[in-house]
């Protein structure tokens, strides 16, 4: 029986948050989707792992987007049109153990690979003192 709750509960959690990103849309101006294609990066991990992510735009402020379970970065697509089209850098990440990113030693230290990707972001040209930001799913 807790099985099932847990499958509906993920579920509805999806349909939420997929209700969410369109309402955002279609109140958003602009374009709403990202029609540029991302820089496709991949970075080291302190732990030896490698995470790989897609960056959108180029404004000077950023927000680090981090999938959850049912997720990965493509899921962000809309969020990160909408993100850019009010002049913000996004990076949309992979954590270790989905799609292409690969775990370290620590395997489910997923706090080492948004570290890794501040250190991206740190060390990218763009000014370091810009503040950048992390949004969970």
């Amino acid at each position: 029986m807790s099985r099932l709750a847990g499958s509906v509960r993920e579920i509805l959690t999806a349909l939420s948050l997929i209700s969410i990103l369109l309402l955002t849309v279609l109140a958003a101006p602009g374009r709403g989707l990202a029609t540029e294609l991302p820089e496709v990066v991949s970075f080291p991990t302190k732990d030896g792992g490698r995470i790989h992510a897609h960056i959108y735009g180029d404004g000077p402020n950023a927000v680090v987007l981090a999938h959850g379970r049912v997720f990965d970065k493509e899921s962000w697509l809309v969020m990160a049109g909408v993100m850019c089209d009010r002049g913000l850098r996004v990076l949309a990440l992979v954590f270790r153990g989905y799609g292409r990113s690969t775990p370290g030693n620590e395997e489910k230290a997923l706090w080492l690979d948004v570290l890794g990707l501040a250190c991206l972001l740190y060390t990218s040209p763009s000014p370091r003192d810009n503040d950048w930001y992390l949004v969970c799913r």
